[in-house]
């Protein structure tokens, strides 16, 4: 089945752009059993309430104190918010090399960077079923390049907020609908729509679906953190081999410096 793009969607002028995705070393041997995780994108809240929402928040032309403006932006958020359960996400970066940031968020410890491009990203996608509604793009900061009001859900996302510009993302994302679940988990008894799905109405969606790739065609190398252990590098060779796989792994650019590489907590504090 084709890969969609985001509507509204932007790729790379350079479809072999590398790309690069920053996993903990137990992510890189989940990954070593033939499988890509997708995450369900309303579990990135944490870290990003607006993930897969407007970043506007329907407000636009409505009064914040107007009781009638408040119920029914709650009512539209609160459905987009049940859609966006059904969004599962894998996320990469679009770049060349590393950076220090990008290892202490997402590759902590002995973590690795796998290594790939955005055309083979795309390759590997091609073959899943046409039920996954399988999409991929690069995400757009701030919503410039989106009509303001009620939008389709698809634009919202592959669209994140300006302050998120550094990490580059490139999004692919499967769009898994549960035919028996309802798009009013956000009304309360007494009919309020409010602008979350509620506790009492959780989904049935799992946190994480896992898709077959092939991993021999994805992977043009794995670079290894540069704070990592110095086993670091066989290991991954071992995890690799043992697996059938073919790809070369070398540790980072950063390695031979890393002792003036920012901290995590230098990083949270002056960065």
């Amino acid at each position: 089945m084709p890969v969609a793009k985001f509507l509204y969607g932007i790729e790379p002028d350079d479809l072999n752009a590398p790309i690069w995705r920053f996993l903990e070393f137990w992510k890189f041997q989940d990954l070593m059993k033939g499988h890509m995780y997708f995450h369900r994108s309303d579990l990135f809240e944490e870290n990003d309430p607006q993930e897969g929402l407007p970043l506007d928040n329907y407000e636009t032309g409505r009064h914040p104190l107007d009781i009638k403006d408040i119920l029914d932006r709650d009512s539209e958020l609160g459905f987009d918010a049940q859609v966006r359960q059904g969004f599962y996400i894998c996320c990469w970066y679009l770049a060349g090399d590393d950076s220090a940031k990008m290892w202490h968020t997402y590759a902590k410890g002995n973590g690795v960077a796998i290594c790939s491009t955005y055309a083979k990203l795309k390759a590997v996608l091609e073959p899943l079923p046409a039920e996954d509604r399988a999409h991929l793009g690069l995400v757009q900061y701030g919503d410039k390049h989106i009509p303001p009001g009620r939008r389709n859900l698809i634009m919202n996302i592959g669209t994140k907020r300006e302050k998120y510009k550094d990490e580059r993302e490139v999004r692919a994302m499967l769009w898994i609908v549960d035919p028996h679940e309802t798009g009013n988990r956000n009304i309360d008894p007494n009919n309020r729509a409010h602008a979350r799905p509620l506790d009492a109405y959780p989904t049935n969606n799992p946190e994480g679906v896992r898709r077959p790739v092939n991993i021999q065609e994805l992977l043009t190398k794995v670079i290894v953190s540069p704070f990592a252990q110095s086993t670091t590098v066989a290991d991954a060779e071992h995890e690799l081999s043992a697996a059938g796989f073919s790809v070369p792994v070398e540790p980072s650019d950063m390695t031979s410096r890393s002792s003036f590489i920012p901290t995590a907590e230098e990083l949270k504090r002056y960065c």
